[in-house]
């Protein structure tokens, strides 16, 4: 029952999947064979970041919503512990267009152009900066405040083992779902919660 659910869920957002690498970075053409994964479950909620504040830390105060020790990150309704180095295992090992549930932490180290209401930004997640992965937000979830190389992000979507990415690798849907088919995301940056706005898209 649990693979006939992989499967029908991988059916739905296969299209999705290959649209936001489409443009992510729309000079290269995403590739075929994807593969899924469903992390193991996790009886604790997630490890976030020791430090917790109504601001950005660069004189900006957005919308957002103060960091809760009730957020979780969940895979199939499953909470998820942070797991850097999961991630850079998949990034390491896997094949292009890998997908699974993924919770990182770790700070910005590089900021992209915004492409299509998107922020992108790239998250260390290991001790070198070729441990990162890039983080891709839709806006219309939410406004966030201007990303600077050195904010704290602690993130929770879904991983892309992606060729096409600066850093081969994406987390999206880092935001709530709009639909109940989905499992919510969302991202924390300097301890503030982002993305639990009404939006559209992925």
């Amino acid at each position: 029952m649990k693979l006939v659910k992989q499967l029908v869920f991988v059916g739905s957002f296969s299209a999705l999947f290959s649209s936001v690498l489409a443009y992510a970075h729309p000079h290269r053409p995403a590739q075929d064979s994807p593969q899924v994964n469903v992390p193991a479950s996790s009886s604790s909620s997630s490890s976030s970041s020791s430090s917790s504040s109504s601001s950005s830390g660069n004189g900006e105060t957005p919308t957002a919503q103060d960091q809760s020790s009730s957020s979780e990150c969940l895979a199939q309704g499953r909470p998820i512990s942070v797991d850097n180095s999961q991630v850079e295992s998949w990034e390491d090992d896997t094949q292009n267009q890998f997908r699974s549930r993924a919770h990182v932490l770790g700070p910005v180290i590089t900021v992209f152009p915004d492409r299509t209401g998107h922020k992108h930004f790239s998250v260390q997640i290991g001790k070198t900066a070729e441990d990162a992965v890039e983080v891709i937000y839709n806006e219309s979830f939410g406004a966030l405040p201007r990303i600077v190389v050195g904010l704290n992000v602690e993130a929770c979507g879904d991983y892309i083992t992606a060729s096409n990415s600066p850093d081969h690798a994406i987390l999206h849907w880092v935001h709530r779902s709009n639909t109940s088919s989905h499992d919510s995301g969302f991202v924390k940056i300097d301890g503030v919660l982002y993305g639990q706005e009404a939006g559209t898209g992925e």
